[in-house]
């Protein structure tokens, strides 16, 4: 048994707050935790003094005897701490007024979880709830709330269950990621998960409804971790431009093109598929594309370089094409153009850690361009904060993550700072 209790007083008389603390020496594991159970003091040292008096004490007292066999189990799981340790107790301590609340809710005709999350699935799909900044929820970000709406549907199918707000804890939390990682899901789509779960609990915090604050711990994360991003240099993607795609339908030279403007643009997919050559703009006497980005709502001004400037003036109007179409075509031509150099992929999925080995054309799709072009904009020895008001992103460290440099490249780059001079 990992779990004992003990007190912490030297009267000899009157009550003393039970403390749980479980020891597992082969993991280095030793947590203290309040347990907010008042004990009286003359009968816990009555049960300590033999196994049988404390077997009675304990079924005399079982809630305590539910923390020991929920903690023992708990503490058996590597992601085990403190965290969860507090949560467990919380759950079984309180349970009484956890399943009053339920009721009060249900007589008050309160929303539940799922009943909040449906209608505000249904909101944001029709246009009735906005985002902070006053514009409508872009469809991916609707279409990635309906996929958590719909699994967790299935993770309660599936374990039997019923959540409702004060079930959200790090119990949930645990057996939901499990679930995920049961059901073949990748790491990142895990956290994306764990996202839209968070942002439904803040909004209906915000609103009025009483929920656990659990949501807001740092171990109530989103995972997420690198998988196959990589970026173009400059050669390959003159390769590809420079490719006989002549044979193939007009469909691959409009992907070509499209793919070639979010890299001169760093912008999304989103942004940079709908541009045009009525985003080119002359200021001062120099050529410029206005871009208006759909998730900001901000406008950016970037300046245009000539082979932008060129894509955009072939084209009245730029042949609107899918991203799956694009993702399609950029892959064959990637693969005519030679870029069949192999790169290691590491991933998880399903719990299960793999390394394979990959053509790099398999792995350019829609977002390789913007990764590239804030690339090519940091090894060019722009600002940082310089690149971020090009690419919208709202942190240097989400800027980070696109920029994908190898490590000889960084060294050139800092190889010319005035210090190594």
């Amino acid at each position: 048994m990992a779990t004992t209790f003990f007190i912490r007083t030297t009267n000899k008389t009157g009550f003393a707050t039970l403390f749980a603390r479980v020891q597992r020496p082969e993991r280095k594991i030793d947590i203290k935790q309040s347990s907010t159970i008042q004990i009286d003091i003359q009968r816990w040292k009555s049960a300590q003094k033999s196994a049988k008096s404390m077997s009675n004490f304990l079924q005399e007292n079982p809630q305590l005897s539910e923390i020991i066999r929920r903690l023992d189990l708990a503490s058996s799981e590597p992601d085990f701490n403190a965290d969860v340790m507090k949560n467990i107790i919380r759950d079984i301590v309180y349970a009484e007024e956890i399943n009053a609340e339920k009721k009060r809710l249900e007589e008050e005709g309160r929303k539940s979880l799922m009943q909040y999350y449906k209608g505000f699935l249904e909101d944001i799909i029709s246009g009735k709830r906005v985002t902070e900044k006053g514009f409508k929820f872009a469809p991916l970000t609707v279409k990635h709330f309906n996929q958590g709406y719909n699994k967790l549907v299935q993770y309660q199918e599936t374990r039997g269950i019923r959540i409702d707000w004060p079930d959200i804890n790090m119990d949930f939390y645990s057996d939901y990621t499990a679930f995920l990682r049961e059901i073949g899901y990748s790491v990142n789509t895990i956290g994306t998960r764990i996202k839209e779960l968070k942002a439904i609990i803040r909004h209906a915090n915000e609103e009025g409804i009483v929920v656990n604050d659990i949501y807001k711990n740092k171990k109530f994360r989103i995972l997420k971790e690198d998988t196959d991003a990589i970026y173009l240099t400059e050669e390959e993607l003159k390769k590809m431009r420079a490719v006989d795609i002549s044979d193939l339908p007009l469909g691959y030279q409009i992907a070509l093109d499209t793919f070639c403007i979010g890299v001169y643009t760093a912008q999304r997919v989103s942004d940079y598929n709908s541009l045009c050559k009525d985003n080119l703009k002359i200021i001062g006497g120099k050529t410029y594309v206005e871009v208006i980005q759909k998730k900001t709502r901000r406008k950016v001004i970037i300046p245009a370089k000539s082979e932008l400037t060129s894509i955009l003036e072939k084209y009245f109007e730029l042949p609107k094409i899918s991203e799956q179409k694009l993702n399609e075509y950029i892959k064959e031509i990637a693969k005519r153009a030679g870029l069949t150099d192999l790169i290691e992929i590491a991933s998880s999925k399903g719990g299960e850690r793999t390394t394979t080995m990959v053509p790099k054309y398999k792995l350019v799709h829609s977002h390789t361009a913007r990764r590239t072009g804030a690339t090519w904009m940091y090894l060019a020895d722009m600002d940082k904060y310089d690149i971020m008001k090009i690419t919208g992103h709202s942190s240097t460290q989400m800027l980070d993550k696109y920029i994908k440099a190898n490590e000889l490249e960084v060294i050139k780059k800092v190889s010319k700072a005035e210090y190594f001079k």
